[in-house]
């Protein structure tokens, strides 16, 4: 994950063979993964009667701090180190209380009641309404990413008692416990905060879940040992997880076969057939539908100059025609993924069937006419990607796509933190990546991305999207909400500051006998406290 990639372009050829063939051969070659190895320790110290359970992650954590952004493989791991305020029922996509019951006493006013006797990792006392109080307050005075993702709402907290804590909204926010309490309901422990600081603590995180860290060797492998005071009555099952660290999508599955890890994600595509078919004995397969999406997106002034060919919409929309939706899935995931271009996935307020507009397959003859229409043609288009290997190849499949109608898109690789600084500060022609979405609510799956507030808006602005979307916050009728979320959605349709591709399934390799893995809709999410050997 942290290697960077040089920039590549690539451009269609397409005499003589079809438009699917020229994708096809582009995915193809953009598939070849490194050399078996790829210098990594092996492992093979885990067994079933040592009741313990090795995990690939496909990258190394930044930190294990819940207060700091930790990527996606970071949050894998703290998923199971800190308990939160609130937590998901992914199959019922309900919210259920977890170190704290609340209630709304009005519409500013939410009241939470910790749940007694549970006891934080290495010694440091029981969990009260204190650290509840220091996380609210430390969002808030270091301005932590979760100001602006989760805690936007709030105003202020205050202490009741030893067990209760008030929090005061600016504003009546309806999905408070899902969103707050949920996504930004990680809990650390004031005492060793203040005794550490955030890089410190960040390597020796204190919470209160299912296993503690026990021992990190940066790039190779973390250790977690069982909780031995977890309140979750018999859990967890298993004694220790390892983390490997394997980047390389072979690798990882070459230790899964060889019996060196038991749970392994993100297959390669050209191995999905073979599993998925049961293929390989001893080997289950998961595939879960994905609360998240691929897209495009792009800047606007004053992020990029007013004459730049994509401002002008019948470019973007043009871009959205040209995308043949269907090729993607098929050639970067085998299938795995279902058509989309909009951002509200199955099973949310306001889904739609999808497509809406944009074709599955394209429609190259409609993108041509609107390219004609805007004037622009044969111009260079700087993409932006993380180093997701997936994503380079998506971004090589397009790029083949959009050659078809005289752009030439360069791929701009980089590593993960060098992507999220100029994703965030807008420094950006194009961009294309994944989003996990954070809650089933469909606020979540616009907000930040739509609203001229927003934190990853890049400079597009529409007034009516932007009121809907602060009506659909405060809004509790369910048909009134999603009224306001199809206009969203259809001005966002029509404007394409967002181009949307899939929702992607999040698919699992693991040994049949691991009894108790679930994966969820979110990659981030990955608990193993109900896992043990069949």
């Amino acid at each position: 994950m942290s290697r960077m990639q040089s920039t590549r372009s690539t451009r269609a050829a397409n005499g003589g063979i079809s438009r699917r063939d020229v994708l096809r051969n582009t995915a193809a070659g953009g598939a070849a993964l490194g050399a078996y190895g790829a210098g990594l320790p092996l492992f093979n110290i885990v067994r079933a009667q040592d009741n313990k359970i090795t995990y690939a992650l496909f990258g190394e954590p930044p930190g294990l701090n819940g207060f700091v952004y930790t990527e996606i493989h970071g949050n894998v791991v703290t998923t199971n180190i800190f308990d939160k305020m609130a937590r998901i029922d992914h199959a019922t996509r309900r919210i259920e209380p977890e170190m704290v019951e609340w209630k709304n006493e009005d519409p500013l006013t939410w009241v939470l009641k910790v749940r007694e006797g549970i006891q934080w990792h290495k010694g440091y006392g029981e969990l009260t309404g204190e650290d509840i109080l220091y996380c609210f307050n430390h969002v808030q005075e270091a301005s932590t990413f979760q100001k602006g993702v989760s805690h936007f709402p709030v105003d202020h907290a205050k202490l009741r008692s030893k067990y209760v804590v008030e929090v005061k909204l600016k504003m009546p926010f309806s999905p408070f416990p899902m969103v707050t309490l949920e996504y930004g309901g990680s809990v650390m422990c004031k005492a060793a905060h203040q005794e550490m600081g955030d890089q410190e603590f960040a390597r020796n995180p204190i919470g209160t879940g299912p296993f503690e860290l026990d021992s990190w060797v940066s790039g190779s492998h973390l250790v977690l040992k069982k909780n031995p005071n977890h309140w979750r009555d018999g859990r967890p099952y298993v004694d220790e997880v390892l983390y490997r660290v394997i980047e390389d999508p072979s690798v990882r599955l070459s230790s899964l076969l060889t019996g060196e890890i038991d749970i392994m994600p993100r297959p390669d595509p050209k191995d999905t057939p073979r599993f998925r078919e049961g293929g390989e004995p001893g080997i289950a397969y998961q595939s879960v539908p994905g609360w998240n999406w691929d897209y495009m997106d792009f800047t606007f002034p004053p992020y990029i100059a007013a004459d730049f060919p994509t401002v002008n919409v019948d470019v973007r929309r043009a871009i959205s025609y040209a995308i043949d939706r269907q090729t993607i899935i098929d050639e970067i995931y085998a299938g795995e993924a279902i058509v989309t271009d909009n951002p509200v996935p199955p099973g949310y307020l306001g889904h739609r069937p999808s497509p809406i507009v944009y074709p599955a397959r394209g429609d190259l003859a409609k993108a041509k006419e609107l390219m004609a229409k805007a004037g622009a043609t044969g111009f260079d288009l700087e993409v932006i990607t993380s180093d997701k290997e997936w994503l380079r190849r998506e971004c090589e499949l397009v790029a083949a796509m959009l050659s078809e109608i005289g752009i030439n898109m360069k791929i701009r690789g980089m590593d993960v933190g060098t992507y999220s600084t100029a994703w965030v500060k807008k420094q950006f022609q194009a961009d294309l990546e994944d989003i996990t979405i954070v809650s089933p609510d469909v606020d979540s799956t616009l907000w930040w991305f739509h609203h001229k507030d927003g934190i990853v808006e890049h400079g597009w602005e529409n007034q009516a999207v932007s009121d809907w979307l602060d009506e659909g916050r405060a809004e509790l009728d369910p048909e009134k909400r999603t009224t306001l979320y199809h206009n969203i959605v259809d001005a966002v349709l029509d404007d394409c500051p967002y181009i949307y591709f899939n929702h992607v399934n999040l698919v699992y390799l693991l040994k049949d006998a691991v009894k108790g893995f679930h994966g969820g809709p979110q990659e981030h999410v990955v608990p193993l406290w109900d896992v043990q050997w069949g």
